[in-house]
C-alpha cells in the first residue's frame, strides 16, 4: 500500500493529471513491454547462450554460466508470453519482465563475485556495468524500478556494510559500479516520468480531438437538421402558395363560372315564362337547347369541383375493380358525342386486345371524360382526335391525342404539378374552369397509375395515361 501511494504521487505530482489516465497508463505498459521484444528477447536469448558456450570452453569458468541460467529461462518464458494468449494478462506480462530484468541484476552480481576469485575484477566490473545500463531498456513503470532495482542493492549494500562474504575485493573497487548502478535507477525514474508525461499529453490530445470531432459532428448533424428544416418551410410555404391560389381559383368560380351558366338559365327561363307566346317554335327550340346547354355545362362543373373538393380533404375512397379498358373508352366517348358533334369532329380509335383494367370506374370516367371534352375544346371545328391503348409492363397505356392549339409551357408545368389554371377559352370560344385537368392527375395518382401531357403550341396536345391491368385469376 506504502509503493502504490508512493507511485500515486509519483505519477499524480501535477494537479492537472486525472487518475483515469494513470489507469489507462498501467494498462498501456504491458502493451509497450511487448512493443521491443519481439526484437530485443530473440536478440538477448542469443546473446546470453553465446556467453553460456564462451564461459563454459573458452574462458574455462563454468561458474558463470550458472549466473544466465535464470535470465535465459526468463527470456524463453516472455517469449511464450508473446505469442500465446497469456499476453492478454496484464500483471503477468509486467511480473515476468520484473524477474527478468532482476535476474540480468543478480547475473551481474554473480559475474562479479565470480570473476573476483578468478582475479578478473575488471572484466566482472565491466560486465556488471553493461547489464544495469542494459536493464535500463527493460524496466518499465515506478513500482518496477524501485522494487526491481531495490532488491539487489539491498543485498550489495549489506554485504559490504557488514562484511559478509559475498565479494572478495575491497569496498574501494565498488564505488563506480554502485555510483552508475544509482545513475541507472535515478535516468530510469526520470525516464519513466518523460515517459508517464508523453502518454498524458498524447491521452489529452486524443481526448480533445474526439470531443472536437463529435462538436464538428454535432454541428454538421445541426447543420443537416436546419436544411432539413428549412426545406420543410420552403415545401410548406410554396403548399401554402399552392393553396392559397387553389382557393381563389374556387372564389373565382364560384363568383364567376358558376354564376355565369344559372345566370343564362334564369334569363331564358324568364323569356320562356313571360313571353312565350311572342315566340316562334325555331326560337323555342333554340332556347331549349340553350337551356339544356347550361344545365350541361353547370353539372360537368359541379361534378369536376365536387371530386375536386373530395381529392383536397383526402376523404375519396376509390374502390377498384376489373373493367373491359374497350367498354369504358366507349362509355366515355359516348358522354362526350354531343360535343363532338356539334363541332363536327371525328374521334378515331385504334384499340388493341380487350385487357381488363383494374380501376374505380367513376374516376376513370371523370379522368377520360375530362381529357376527351379538352382535347375536343380546344380542337378545331371537322378536326380530329386519335384515341389508342396497348400493353406495356403489366400496364394499359391509353394514349388520347389532338391536333388542336396546344398548351404553353408553363402552363403545362403547372397542370404536371396539380396546380388548378387559368383557363383559356376553346377554339369556338367554349368557357372552363381549369380545374378538369388538375382533377385527372390527383384521380390517377389515386388509381396507381401515371399520367404524362405531351404539348407544343399549335401542334396538338397528346394525353398518356398508365393505369394497372387487371390480375388474371387463371
Amino acid at each position: 500500500m506504502v509503493l502504490k501511494r508512493l507511485a500515486r504521487r509519483f505519477y499524480l505530482s501535477d494537479k492537472e493529471t486525472d487518475k483515469i489516465i494513470l489507469e489507462k497508463y498501467y494498462q498501456f505498459l504491458p502493451q509497450l513491454i511487448l512493443k521491443y521484444y519481439k526484437v530485443l528477447l530473440p536478440f538477448m536469448l542469443t546473446v546470453f547462450i553465446t556467453y553460456c558456450f564462451t564461459d563454459h570452453y573458452l574462458r574455462k569458468i563454468p561458474e558463470l554460466t550458472y549466473t544466465r541460467i535464470p535470465a535465459i529461462v526468463m527470456i524463453i518464458f516472455l517469449i511464450v508470453i508473446q505469442y500465446s494468449p497469456l499476453k492478454q494478462k496484464r500483471k503477468l506480462v509486467v511480473i515476468s519482465n520484473n524477474l527478468y530484468v532482476l535476474s540480468m541484476l543478480f547475473m551481474g552480481l554473480g559475474i562479479i563475485s565470480i570473476t573476483i576469485k578468478h582475479n578478473l575484477i575488471n572484466p566482472g566490473i565491466t560486465a556488471f556495468i553493461m547489464l544495469n545500463v542494459g536493464s535500463y531498456f527493460f524496466i518499465k513503470g515506478f513500482l518496477s524500478i524501485i522494487l526491481v532495482y531495490l532488491i539487489p542493492l539491498t543485498i550489495s549494500v549489506l554485504a559490504l556494510v557488514y562484511g559478509i562474504p559475498l565479494y572478495s575485493a575491497k569496498p574501494v573497487e565498488f564505488i563506480n559500479p554502485l555510483v552508475i548502478y544509482i545513475g541507472v535507477i535515478a535516468v530510469s525514474i526520470l525516464s519513466e516520468k518523460a515517459r508517464f508525461k508523453e502518454f498524458y499529453y498524447k491521452t489529452k490530445l486524443a481526448e480533445e480531438k474526439s470531443r472536437t470531432d463529435n462538436l464538428y459532428k454535432e454541428v454538421v448533424n445541426q447543420n443537416s437538421e436546419l436544411i432539413t428544416l428549412n426545406k420543410a418551410k420552403k415545401e410548406a410555404l410554396s403548399e401554402l402558395t399552392v393553396s392559397n391560389a387553389t382557393k381563389d381559383k374556387l372564389f373565382s368560380i364560384i363568383a364567376h363560372d358558376l354564376r355565369q351558366p344559372f345566370s343564362v338559365l334564369i334569363g331564358l327561363s324568364k323569356v320562356l315564362v313571360e313571353d312565350s307566346k311572342f315566340l316562334t317554335e325555331d326560337d323555342l327550340i333554340e332556347f331549349h337547347k340553350q337551356i339544356h346547354l347550361a344545365s350541361e355545362s353547370t353539372y360537368k362543373l359541379l361534378e369536376n369541383l365536387l371530386h375536386w373538393s373530395i381529392t383536397q380533404t383526402n376523404s375519396l375512397v376509390l374502390n377498384p375493380s376489373p373493367y373491359s379498358i374497350n367498354t369504358l373508352i366507349q362509355e366515355a366517348f359516348s358522354e362526350v358525342f354531343p360535343s363532338s358533334e356539334q363541332k363536327q369532329i371525328k374521334i378515331k380509335t385504334q384499340l388493341k386486345s380487350d385487357e381488363l383494367v383494374f380501376v374505380d370506374k367513376d374516376a376513370f370516367m371523370a379522368i377520360t371524360r375530362n381529357i376527351l371534352s379538352n382535347a375536343i375544346k380546344f380542337s378545331e371545328p371537322k378536326g380530329e382526335i386519335q384515341i389508342s391503348t396497348l400493353i406495356k409492363n403489366q400496364k394499359i397505356v391509353l394514349s388520347i391525342k389532338d391536333y388542336g392549339s396546344g398548351i404553353k409551357k408553363d402552363t403545362l408545368d403547372k397542370i404536371s404539378n396539380s396546380i388548378i389554371v387559368e383557363s383559356q377559352p376553346g377554339t369556338k370560344n367554349e368557357k372552363g374552369t381549369g380545374l378538369g385537368l388538375a382533377l385527372c392527375r390527383d384521380l390517377v395518382k389515386r388509381s396507381n397509375g401515371s399520367i404524362r401531357f405531351e404539348s407544343e403550341p399549335g401542334q396538338g396536345t397528346t394525353v398518356t395515361l398508365e393505369l394497372p391491368v387487371a390480375a388474371n385469376d387463371n
